[in-house]
C-alpha cells in the first residue's frame, strides 16, 4: 500500500515537473503579470499621505506645483536647505503632478522592473525563465524588506527607495554581466550613456550610492586580477559618473542643515565627534540585529549548501559576486554610523543587496538530486501559501486606510461647504490586522506636522482628529 502511494506521488511529481519544464516561459510571464497586478492593487488602495501633501507644493509657499519649472525651483531650494536627493524628489514631484491614476501604474511597473533586475543579476549565465528563482525573489522581498509599505507603496518612500534602488540595479547589471561572462561591447555611445547613467545612480540616496561605489571598486579589482581581461571604457566612464553623482548627493549644503537640525532635536549637537561615532555604531548594530541578521543567517546557510552541493572550481565568479553583494550591504550598514537617524526604510537597498547575494547562490547551487529538488519545491510552495494569506490581510488593512481617508474627505468637504476653516474629523484610525502599514496618522494636535500638511493641501486653517476619549 505504501509503495503504491509512493509510486503515485512520484508519478504526479514527475508529471508536474515535466509540465513546468514544457511551459516554463509562459509560467514565468504569468508570475510577472501576477506580481504587477498584486502590487497595483496595493498601490490602488494607498491614498496620498504625509509628505505626499507637502511635496505637491512649491517649497515654502501655498502654491501647488503646476509645471516642470516649479519642480526645478523647489528642488534647487531643497538641495541647499534640506538634502541632496534631488533625483528622487524630482521624480516624486513629477509623479504627484501627473496624478494618482498614472503614477500608481508607473510605480507598479517599477516594482516589477526591480524584481526582474534582482532576478537577472542573480541568473546571469544560467537557464532562462528560472521559475524557482523569480518566485524566491518575490518572496524574499515581501518577507524581508522591513518597511515594504513605506518604501514600495507610499509614493514618497517609493521614489526615495524603490525607484532609486531600481535605477542603481539597472546600472550595476551590465557590470555584473561583464564580470561573469567577459563579453565585451565597447561602443562610443555606451561610454557617454553610462557616464550619465552613473551620475543618476550615484545621485540616488546615501547608502545606495556608497554601496554601489564600494561594489564597483572591488569588482574592478577582481577584473584586474584576471589575465587578458580589460575594463571597458563604458565601465570606467560609468564609474566616474557614479562618483560625480555620489559627490552631488553627499556634498549638498542641505545635508549639513538637516544634520544640525536633527542633532539639535536629539540633544546631540554638543556631543563629541568620537562619542557620536560610538553612539552611531551602537545604533547601527541594533538596527542590523532587527533588520539584517535573519537574512544574513539565511545567506550563511546557502553558503554551506553551495559548498557541499556545488562541485569545486565551478561558478567561482558567481560566488565572488555573491560575496561582493553581501559585503557591500555590510559596508552600507556601517556607512550609516554617521547618520543621525536609522529608520527601517533606510535598509531597503541593504536588504536588496543581501537578497541578490542569496539568489546568486540559489541560482548556482546544484539541486538536481531528487530529494533536494523536492524539498526546494515544498519550501517554495509552503512559503507562497504564507505569502498569500499575509498579502490578503495586508491588502484588507490598506483598503481600510483608503476607506478612512475617503470618509475624511467627505466630512472635510461638508465642513468647508459650511465655511468652516478649522476642521474636526471624527474618524479615528481603524484597527489593523497586520503591521504592514507603517505611516503615522494625524492626531488631535492641530500643530502636528501631518495635520499641518493635510490642512495646507486642503486649503484650510487647521485639522483635528477627534479621538474616542474626547
Amino acid at each position: 500500500m505504501l509503495q503504491k502511494i509512493k509510486l503515485y506521488l512520484l508519478d504526479k511529481y514527475q508529471k508536474a515537473d515535466q509540465f513546468q519544464a514544457d511551459n516554463r516561459k509562459y509560467i514565468f510571464f504569468a508570475i510577472v503579470i501576477l506580481a504587477f497586478l498584486s502590487i497595483y492593487l496595493l498601490n490602488f488602495f494607498q491614498p496620498l499621505i504625509g509628505d505626499d501633501w507637502e511635496y505637491s507644493f512649491l517649497r515654502h509657499t501655498q502654491t501647488r506645483i503646476s509645471s516642470l519649472h516649479d519642480i526645478y525651483i523647489t528642488q534647487y531650494s531643497h538641495y541647499f536647505e534640506w538634502g541632496g536627493r534631488s533625483l528622487a524628489h524630482t521624480i516624486l514631484q513629477i509623479l504627484l503632478f501627473i496624478g494618482q491614476s498614472l503614477y500608481k501604474i508607473l510605480n507598479s511597473a517599477v516594482y516589477v522592473v526591480y524584481l526582474l533586475a534582482i532576478y537577472y543579476i542573480a541568473n546571469t549565465g544560467k537557464i532562462k525563465f528560472n521559475l524557482p528563482l523569480i518566485l524566491s525573489v518575490i518572496l524574499l522581498v515581501w518577507f524581508y524588506q522591513p518597511a515594504f509599505h513605506a518604501t514600495i507603496i507610499w509614493i514618497t518612500g517609493s521614489c526615495n527607495y524603490l525607484w532609486m534602488a531600481t535605477i542603481s540595479l539597472l546600472f550595476l547589471y551590465p557590470y555584473c554581466k561583464y564580470y561573469l561572462t567577459n563579453k565585451k561591447s565597447d561602443k562610443w555611445w555606451k561610454t557617454i550613456f553610462f557616464f550619465l547613467f552613473g551620475v543618476c545612480a550615484g545621485w540616488s540616496n546615501e547608502n545606495t550610492s556608497v554601496a554601489c561605489v564600494f561594489l564597483l571598486f572591488i569588482l574592478f579589482l577582481l577584473i584586474k586580477k584576471e589575465k587578458n581581461v580589460k575594463i571597458p571604457h563604458w565601465a570606467i566612464s560609468g564609474f566616474i559618473g557614479l562618483l560625480i553623482g555620489c559627490a552631488f548627493l553627499l556634498l549638498a549644503p542641505g545635508n549639513a542643515v538637516r544634520l544640525e537640525s536633527t542633532l539639535e532635536n536629539q540633544n546631540r549637537a554638543e556631543m563629541h565627534f568620537v562619542v557620536q561615532l560610538i553612539y552611531g555604531f551602537v545604533r547601527v548594530s541594533r538596527s542590523y540585529i532587527l533588520y539584517g541578521l535573519s537574512l544574513s543567517i539565511i545567506y550563511g546557510v546557502f553558503l554551506i549548501l553551495y559548498h557541499y552541493l556545488t562541485p569545486k572550481n565551478r561558478y567561482t565568479k558567481a560566488l565572488n559576486l555573491s560575496l561582493l553583494f553581501f559585503f557591500s550591504a555590510i559596508f552600507a550598514i556601517l556607512s550609516m554610523t554617521v547618520s543621525p537617524e536609522i529608520p527601517s526604510r533606510s535598509y531597503f537597498t541593504i536588504i536588496t543587496f543581501m537578497i541578490i547575494a542569496v539568489c546568486i547562490l540559489f541560482a548556482n547551487i546544484n539541486f538536481h538530486a531528487k530529494m533536494f529538488k523536492a524539498l526546494k519545491q515544498f519550501i517554495l510552495i509552503f512559503v507562497s501559501v504564507l505569502f498569500t494569506f499575509q498579502y490578503l490581510l495586508s491588502a484588507n488593512d490598506l483598503s481600510l486606510i483608503k476607506k478612512l481617508y475617503r470618509e475624511r474627505e467627505i466630512s472635510l468637504t461638508e465642513q468647508k461647504n459650511q465655511n468652516m476653516r478649522d476642521v474636526v474629523l471624527d474618524m479615528p484610525f481603524p484597527y489593523l490586522n497586520t503591521n504592514f502599514y507603517q505611516l503615522e496618522d494625524m492626531t488631535a494636535d492641530t500643530t502636528f506636522w501631518i495635520n499641518k500638511f493635510y490642512a495646507k493641501y486642503h486649503d484650510i486653517n487647521s485639522v483635528e482628529i477627534k479621538t474616542s476619549d474626547k
